[in-house]
């Protein structure tokens, strides 16, 4: 077995909350059977709002709500799917400084147009690893 030198005080995930040994024992097997995705497990839900008119001097409000943990994914495209606006993060039970919220939290996102963009645009909520979410999407 190879261990590294000098790395004692690195450890994943960074600035956070140290895994457990269950944990790690858990991620040990995965390994060892081949680290293989379970697809029934990424389940994605989404919500789709079209043809939103952007504010012309003001933001548009996206608010959602994800009552289960997963990782979201909030989008802005125009008709031919160019994305001008898209922020990823997670939604877990203790969340981190990069994550979105917990559970059932109200989270939020104001888009300000600029230069060039389209008058009218596509808001898409994506959660994956959730099944039978009730998603909640509000754009003003």
């Amino acid at each position: 077995m190879v261990k590294p030198v000098g790395f004692a005080q690195r450890r994943m995930p960074i600035g956070g909350k140290p895994i457990s040994g269950r944990e790690m024992s858990l991620i040990r097997q995965w390994i060892v059977e081949g680290a293989r995705e379970d697809h029934a497990s990424m389940a994605i839900q989404s919500r789709h709002i079209t043809g939103l008119v952007l504010p012309t001097g003001g933001a548009l409000r996206i608010s959602a709500r994800v009552p289960g943990t997963g990782f979201v994914t909030v989008r802005v495209t125009d008709s031919a799917s160019k994305v001008w606006f898209e922020r990823v993060g997670a939604v877990k039970e203790e969340p981190e400084e990069a994550d979105f919220g917990k559970p059932g939290d109200l989270l939020a996102w104001d888009v300000r147009s600029g230069t060039g963009w389209p008058d009218r645009v596509t808001v898409t909520l994506l959660v994956q690893y959730a099944s039978d979410m009730q998603l909640e999407l509000v754009c003003r």
